[in-house]
């Protein structure tokens, strides 16, 4: 039985092999990659990430799960040569003990999920020959259904691994199933083999022999298929990187080849748009500068209308100056009256206020502090039984906790007690106290250690729940004093306003009465002061007109030739400018249309050049993922075809409006040309205008020279006649009759010697 045994699990490790080594001609498929943007090329590349993560660690799950086998079948070894070394004829007794010392050991280090002991009690112990070597079955059964569980779990972990490579799921699933027959006929072996160890002893040992040759090869065949499933990962993670990495340049390519015609796209917008901008701000700039044109001849019409007034208003101030001096004398008497009442009024007020605001505080004040201490004495009340239901509750609840803690590990402990102690009866036979005591001593230690954490734990809570409860009546507290505090100021704020609204407004009464008394006087003073200076200002004034009438006509005439020479200017510089700007600005639409041209045709050639590229057959043998990048390519050719047909439609447009802007500069060069020939005519009539009273003015000088030679005559013989007469009684009369004849003068105008001396000032110029 051992034979069959034997050649049916060399047999099956073969199949194991054969299914585990993949064959050379198969290639790996290459994974459907649907990513057709830069995002989705990030995703996979973490997606495959975290496959190559997961396959890692089921290659390191793999690599512990055989260790643990290693050293399982190490200790069955050197058990099995610890028997064999002893030469006692009876060699059942030093089996039966070595088997129970391997047992011990394997609990202790609690390397299998259930003990292989478990099974001996159902058992029957009638001959101590027969219990021997039924416990030695059941160990080689443990240690058969050990690496059966240890197999599973590494078919699991492959199982794992492979699910992250999709091209490798129809051969991991046949390898799981040949791996899951050959763990079923090894254990299925196994068991008939242990079945049959029952006859003899010897037996016995070639099987166990047998099963440990079995075992070593079977962990050789885990490693091998461990390795090959981790070098056939490696190398499909590396071709499906690759792969990804050849599309993300190839979109990358295509991105940037799009961004480049977009951008361009955008700065040729952006370029029309400025200069759309900057027409529509040059056809502002010559609406104003058109504006400013007219309002200049306003501007200087009001210019002299000014200086008419101006020279009245100061004939008018001249006037004022007598009348301000006594109104500033009034004015600062009645300053001077109001000042001292104010002052008066205010020192009232300040100790009014003083008082009131003394006798409030201490109201305040002392209300203050009988509402502080009555707060004080209610808040530390609630605070203290805040406190003590908050420990109480607490320490109730930690002590329940602890309470339930202690009854939960207990039974634990317990529980765990009895289950140790059953087995440690049923398995061992000597040395059973020793290692009760030792649990015993290590699960009292656990307890008191538990029992110690949950003591400063609840402490620890204890504590923390206090401080919390300290911080919120502190916190509380302070909010509530505060809030005292702002409704206390808003009382006194509100009080002191009150009496700063009354005193003001009664001392508002007192000024305003004297404030209408002020102006009663001053308004009668100033009505005689008016009808006084009103009678003369007219006599002045009707004078002044006269002269000003007179400069005011030389002065538009020449303002007018001024205006005529600018104007001429002005339109040369605007016919020289706007022809400019229209030959500027066709070149720039020109050289606009050069680049999109280029543009539209390096884009036009870039995917002529990719489609002849990409032929029929390319196609045919190309992947799906080839297929959507063909069928994308086509949407982004219908998107730009569109743009296309925008952009030649914004073209046209565009020389629609060039079309219509050069209407507009022919229309305005022609009404340019209207208005210079008219501008041309009104000069020649000014001209002719201007000749007219040069001759005038030319004449009125001379009237003026001959005018001013009879004066110095008449000034000559004057002062010879009074040289002559030389008699005191004729010197008497003459100075009564000269301060007579002077004083109503120099009483009556001071404004006329300055509009006398403003006359002669003239003439002067005009000379």
């Amino acid at each position: 039985m051992s034979v069959t045994a034997a050649d049916t699990t060399v047999s099956l490790e073969g199949e194991l092999q054969s299914a585990a080594d993949p064959p050379e001609n198969t290639k790996p498929q290459r994974r459907q990659s649907k990513a057709l943007s830069i995002s989705s090329l990030s995703d996979e590349s973490s997606k495959d990430r975290s496959s190559n993560a997961i396959a890692t660690e089921a290659c390191h799950d793999v690599e512990r799960e055989l260790a643990a086998i290693e050293t399982r079948l190490s200790a069955f070894r050197g058990r099995r040569q610890r028997k064999d070394s002893e030469s006692n004829p009876n060699a059942v007794a030093p089996l039966q003990t070595k088997i129970q010392d391997g047992a011990s050991h394997d609990n202790a280090d609690e390397i299998s999920p259930k003990s292989p002991l478990s099974v001996s009690s159902n058992l029957d112990t009638s001959s101590p020959t027969s219990s021997k070597l039924s416990k030695a079955q059941q160990e080689a059964e443990a240690v058969a259904k050990q690496v059966a569980s240890t197999l599973m779990k590494c078919d699991q972990l492959l199982q794992r691994a492979k699910y992250c490579d999709a091209s490798r799921v129809s051969s991991v699933s046949s390898t799981d199933d040949r791996s899951r027959v050959v763990s079923k006929a090894l254990s299925s072996s196994l068991s008939d083999s242990m079945a049959s160890n029952t006859s003899s002893s010897w037996e016995v040992k070639n099987t166990i022999e047998d099963e440990e040759v079995l075992l070593s090869r079977k962990a050789a065949t885990v490693k091998r298929f461990a390795a090959r499933c981790q070098r056939d990962i490696e190398t499909s993670t590396t071709k499906i990187e690759l792969h990804h990495q050849q599309t993300q340049a190839a979109y990358l390519k295509e991105l940037q080849r799009k961004y480049d015609s977009k951008k361009h796209m955008t700065l040729m917008q952006l370029r029309e748009k400025y200069e759309k901008e900057t027409k529509a701000l040059v056809r502002a700039k010559m609406e104003e500068y058109e504006l400013e044109e007219a309002t200049a001849v306003k501007k200087t019409r009001n210019a002299l209308i000014e200086e008419r007034h101006r020279a009245l208003n100061e004939l008018h101030t001249s006037h004022n100056a007598a009348m301000e001096e006594s109104l500033s004398q009034l004015e600062s008497q009645l300053i001077s009256e109001t000042e001292r009442e104010k002052q008066e009024l205010s020192t009232q007020l300040q100790e009014e206020l003083s008082l009131r605001l003394k006798q409030m505080q201490d109201d305040k004040r002392s209300s203050f502090e009988r509402w502080e201490v009555e707060q004080r004495q209610k808040l530390e009340q609630e605070l203290y039984d805040h406190r003590e239901a908050a420990v109480a509750s607490v320490l109730k609840a930690q002590e329940e906790r602890t309470a339930e803690l202690k009854q939960e590990i207990q039974t634990s402990h317990y529980e765990k007690e009895d289950t140790e102690i059953q087995k440690l009866h049923k398995a061992l036979a000597f040395g059973a106290q020793a290692q009760l005591q030792q649990l015993r001593k290590l699960l009292e230690t656990e307890h008191e250690e538990k029992i110690d954490e949950m003591k400063a734990e609840a402490a620890l809570a204890l504590e923390k729940e206090t401080d919390k409860l300290k911080q919120m009546l502190t916190r509380s507290h302070r909010e509530q004093q505060e809030h005292l505090q702002r409704d206390l100021d808003k009382k006194n704020r509100v009080a002191i306003m009150d009496l700063h609204d009354t005193m003001q407004a009664t001392h508002q009464e007192s000024l305003q009465a004297l404030k209408d008394d002020a102006e009663q006087r001053r308004i009668k003073a100033l009505d005689a002061h008016h009808h006084e200076f009103e009678q003369e200002c007219r006599q002045e004034l009707e004078t002044l007109k006269q002269t000003l009438d007179q400069e005011m006509a030389t002065k538009l005439r020449q303002l007018e030739m001024d205006h005529t020479e600018e104007c001429e200017l002005k339109l040369e510089q605007l016919r020289a400018r706007a022809v400019n700007q229209h030959a500027r600005e066709l070149d720039a639409k020109r050289s606009r249309i050069i680049q999109c041209k280029n543009v539209l045709l390096a884009e036009a050639t870039a995917f002529l050049s990719f489609d002849s590229n990409f032929s029929d057959e390319d196609r045919s043998k190309a992947n799906p993922d080839d297929n959507s990048a063909a069928a994308h390519l086509l949407e982004l050719k219908k998107h730009l075809s569109k743009e296309l047909t925008q952009y030649v439609d914004v073209m046209v447009a565009e020389f629609d409006e060039l079309a219509e802007e050069q209407r507009i500069l022919v229309a305005k060069i022609t009404e340019s040309t209207q208005l210079y020939l008219s501008y041309k005519r009104q000069c020649g009539v000014l001209e002719a205008q201007s000749q007219e009273l040069t001759s005038g003015l030319e004449t009125l000088h001379d009237q003026l020279q001959k005018k001013d030679a009879v004066c110095k005559k008449l000034y000559q013989a004057n002062e010879a006649l009074l040289k002559r007469l030389q008699t005191p009684a004729l010197e008497a009369t003459v100075g009564t009759d000269k301060s007579d004849l002077d004083s109503p003068r120099v009483k009556r105008s001071p404004s006329l010697n300055t509009t006398r001396q403003y006359a002669s000032k003239s003439t002067q110029k005009w000379k």
